[in-house]
């Protein structure tokens, strides 16, 4: 009997330290996940503090890869335009980036945008005005993003100018966020 009685403490004995032992070893594993997680979120504020350094004399100058960001980006930019000035709506709506699909019925985006080119009249030239690179915009999450400014000349308008805020996706992919301009009409009106 005391034989029993010693095998049944010495269980208890084991399943009570099992019992205590299962919240720490939980809490070294939520404590081992956090700490990952903390990791990667000093890693992605170390990537975009990478972006953009200061010299010793107050200078920024762009580390390698901000300048073919840009270039990119400009890239896609160009394409996106081309398509609106060919009345390609449906190949400029695709180069949307999914936040900005999100607001827009498509068909509804195609017929605001058609009108406004009719309004613009006939495109003639761009040129880029400025091209910067930046790793947060406000009210946006931080990411990879450009702002491209443009001089435009269409038909019907005078001292236009276009302004298109480009992102780069999950994928590395750049995609159009958002496009906005400002112009007067040829008789003066905004």
């Amino acid at each position: 009997m005391k034989k029993l009685i010693i095998m049944l403490i010495s269980s208890i004995s084991v399943f009570s330290v099992s019992a205590q032992d299962t919240p720490l070893r939980q809490q070294k594993v939520t404590t081992e996940r956090m700490e990952k997680e903390d990791q990667k979120k000093k890693d992605e504020k170390q990537k975009h503090k990478e972006f953009s350094q200061i010299t010793q004399d107050g200078k920024k100058h762009a580390v390698k890869y901000t300048d073919q960001y840009i270039k990119d980006a400009n890239i896609v930019a160009e394409s996106w335009l081309s398509n609106i000035n060919d009345k390609q709506y449906e190949s400029a709506y695709r180069l949307l980036t999914s936040e900005t699909k999100a607001n827009y019925i498509k068909e509804e985006w195609i017929s605001f945008l058609r009108e406004l080119m009719l309004e613009f009249g006939k495109f003639q030239e761009r040129k880029i005005k400025s091209s910067i690179f930046q790793g947060s915009i406000e009210g946006l999450d931080d990411g990879f993003y450009v702002i491209i400014e443009y001089n435009s000349n269409y038909k019907n308008t005078i001292n236009h100018e276009e302004y298109i805020l480009v992102k780069q996706n999950d994928k590395l992919k750049w995609e159009i966020e958002s496009f906005n301009y400002k112009f007067m009409k040829l008789d003066g009106s905004k």
